[in-house]
């Protein structure tokens, strides 16, 4: 790079250099240390992280507490969004849960 040069950053790409974080494409919830990048570093550390994650804790154990078994169908082809990266759409199987079991499938 030289000075005046125009450098575009992209987010999408934060979080996957492996060699800072080994098996960086597998889902780890468990992970230690986890230094991801998802609220910034530094001085531009995001003031509602806490919320955050504690917002994903809540929502997560509501989810795992109503729908325990659940799976991506087989042969799904997972596709990110450009720029940041996010899945473009996230099909899931799940048993219906109690309400939905005993109702007719032509309503």
């Amino acid at each position: 790079m030289r000075p005046g040069d125009i450098v575009y950053v992209s987010f999408g790409s934060a979080n996957t250099d492996e060699t800072d974080l080994p098996d960086a494409e597998t889902v780890r919830l468990d992970r230690s240390p986890n230094r991801h990048l998802a609220f910034g570093g530094g001085v531009h550390h995001c003031l509602g992280a806490h919320l955050a994650r504690l917002q994903l804790r809540v929502a997560m154990e509501e989810w795992h507490r109503r729908i325990p078994d659940y799976r991506i169908p087989a042969g799904t082809e997972l596709r990110y969004t450009p720029g940041l990266r996010s899945l473009e759409e996230l099909p899931l199987v799940f048993p219906p849960g109690p309400e939905e079991a005993g109702r007719d499938n032509h309503d």
